[in-house]
């Protein structure tokens, strides 16, 4: 069914107007959404204006879940809470004998509370057409809009995206999909619980327990072998001394007094080398297992560090002189101006108040303005200012303000615009966001 739709405000109250095109049998669904409210659906009545039927939905202090999602992604959370709406929505329509086919599930249709991000859908009397598609329709835009580092969000979304792509799929098969994420957060959080409890408990035991005197560990006996070759290397140096005391004795014996006088060059040249090679072997044989230690680890700490060294000189790009660097920096400046509109801390508008107390710099666009911490780009925390009052945008023309379903309004230069509606924003132009007066430079 076509249908038209626009947005009224009327007593600081907003509203969805929707005007069907075809007139259909919608009696029995008008007067029970009228006289009963349904839970999980926005308020309904119904007005007839100069002949013409017009559906009127209270959208007051709502958002749709496009305009959320159009800055962020649903955490797990909110997914979760958005699919427990649906259901118990549709639920709530089988209580009071309604098709489901009438409800609306497109993101704009589908009212959002942003602090608690409570879910309303829209029931339209008299709507036709495939409710099980639109349902695949609006589980793939979840999927797609999903904060894909959230794990639980993912694993939810995908679920429930798989599940309407069966056939014959029914509320039951989206149920189970919601008690089996709640089963495992619980039982994830359980087993937290229980890791925390534990490391409470033991760091508990080890503050309650008096600590002991450090006593050295017994040293451990040494195998023979290790015992051998550590004694022969401290006494090796031994050897060629012994050799050095022996040496004259074996010439004498052997060639008496004339050998020793005929070969004494050969005989003092091996008693050097013997003194030399007993004192290296000295020398060797007094360093400590643990001296060698050190030394070793000094000389991997000065090859870390001369690593480090080294990877950073061939990080740093070399320059011949200072021109290369100024000229690289120019570069990069370029090439970043290229790619952003504007600088970033650049201050291209700004909200200036006629009171001259306030002033509200707009860096970037789209800028949203409001109450909602955490939502918008400037926080404007003031009685009389929605969550989400207006959002400022940059177009081909010049600029435009956008009332975002406010409660109390938005005037530009005295004229009050309807819930949602967009103007031209002229430099100049006199802003007046519930109370409080701005002039837009």
């Amino acid at each position: 069914m076509a249908v038209r739709m626009e947005f009224k405000r009327e007593m600081n109250r907003n509203y969805m107007v929707v005007m069907p095109e075809e007139r259909q049998k919608t009696g029995y669904v008008i007067r029970m959404l009228s006289e009963n409210p349904i839970p999980g659906f926005l308020p309904f009545q119904e007005k007839k204006i100069n002949g013409d039927v017009r559906h009127y939905y209270d959208i007051t202090s709502k958002q749709p879940l496009e305009r959320i999602l159009e800055y962020r992604n649903l955490t797990g959370e909110e997914l979760k809470r958005l699919i427990t709406d649906l259901v118990f929505s549709l639920r709530q329509m089988e209580r009071f004998l309604l098709d489901e086919s009438q409800v609306i599930l497109e993101p704009e249709y589908i009212y959002v509370e942003p602090d608690t991000f409570k879910c309303f859908f829209c029931l339209m009397p008299g709507k036709t057409g495939d409710f099980p598609n639109a349902l695949r329709e609006l589980t793939q835009y979840l999927l797609d809009h999903v904060n894909h580092e959230d794990g639980s969000a993912v694993v939810l979304a995908f679920s429930i995206f798989r599940e309407c792509r069966k056939e014959n799929f029914g509320m039951e098969d989206i149920e189970r999909c919601l008690q089996k994420s709640g089963s495992e957060a619980a039982k994830n959080e359980a087993e937290g619980g229980m890791i925390f409890q534990q490391r409470n408990e033991a760091r508990q035991q080890t503050e309650q327990v008096p600590a002991k005197e450090t006593e050295p560990p017994p040293e451990q006996e040494k195998p023979k072998e290790e015992m051998v070759q550590e004694v022969s290397g401290r006494y090796f140096w031994m050897l060629p001394v012994l050799g050095m005391a022996l040496l004259p004795v074996i010439v004498f014996v052997f060639l008496g007094v004339g050998g020793m006088i005929q070969y004494k060059w050969i005989l003092g040249a091996l008693e050097l080398f013997l003194g030399t090679s007993a004192t290296l072997l000295f020398g060797k044989g007094r360093k400590s297992p643990d001296s060698r230690k050190t030394e070793d680890t000094e000389e991997a700490m000065w090859d870390v560090c001369f690593k480090e060294d080294k990877d950073q000189e061939r990080q740093e790009p070399q320059a011949v002189n200072g021109m290369e660097q100024e000229e690289t920096f120019e570069e990069e400046e370029m090439q970043t101006m290229l790619l952003a509109a504007h600088p970033i801390g650049a201050v291209c508008r700004r909200l200036v108040s006629l009171n001259g107390d306030m002033e509200i710099p707009i860096r970037y666009f789209p800028f949203l303005i409001g109450k909602s911490r955490g939502i918008v780009d400037f926080c404007l925390n003031e009685p009389g200012v929605s969550r989400l009052h207006i959002k400022i945008e940059e177009t081909a023309q010049g600029y435009s303000v956008t009332d975002l379903n406010s409660t109390n309004g938005t005037r530009v230069d005295g004229q009050l615009l309807e819930a949602n509606a967009t103007c031209d924003l002229p430099l100049g132009s006199e802003v007046e966001i519930a109370a409080r007066k701005f002039r837009f430079q």
